[in-house]
């Protein structure tokens, strides 16, 4: 299965970089890498409060919902 976009928690949306990387996802507002040491640490805290609240039996952030 192919994903053309993958929609973060801070509003950002990142796409597959073919460019640099088979499997990096790149987000186009911040040009970073998602989930690399490069990552702004916002967008970081809010990938990991969705990840705590899946922990905690929520229902957690759903990274492949359908892009604008």
């Amino acid at each position: 299965m192919k994903y053309d976009g993958m929609k973060l928690p801070c509003g950002g949306v990142a796409y597959l970089d073919a460019d640099s990387s088979i499997y990096a996802y790149r987000c186009e507002v911040c040009m970073s890498v998602v989930g690399s040491i490069g990552m702004p640490r916002s967008c970081k805290r809010e990938m990991d409060k969705w990840d705590l609240m899946k922990k905690l039996g929520g229902q957690g952030w759903d990274y492949f919902e359908e892009v604008e």
